[in-house]
């Protein structure tokens, strides 16, 4: 699934001064992206109240240094939507 295809799921709601304020999406989609989220919570165990300054930073290091090696995942794994 592509960034695009995605932005064409969801709906904007506006302002009276035309500004986007919020998005309105599918629970198809919702659902797909909590679940990635739990997926990426439980691999990552972060824990913003408990975890210490220091080991935060060395966890962000380290994920840079995934995706500036390459270790990435593609988009659409990411969101992956049935029916998409």
């Amino acid at each position: 699934m592509t960034v695009e295809h995605l932005r064409s799921l969801v709906k904007y709601v506006t302002n009276a001064q035309g500004q986007n304020t919020e998005v309105l999406v599918p629970v198809e989609l919702w659902e797909s992206l909590l679940n990635s989220f739990r997926s990426s919570n439980d691999e990552l165990d972060f824990d913003i109240d408990s975890d210490s300054k220091k080991q935060i930073l060395l966890d962000l290091k380290e994920s840079l240094r995934q995706a500036q090696s390459g270790q990435t995942l593609p988009l659409a794994e990411l969101w992956n939507v049935t029916g998409a």
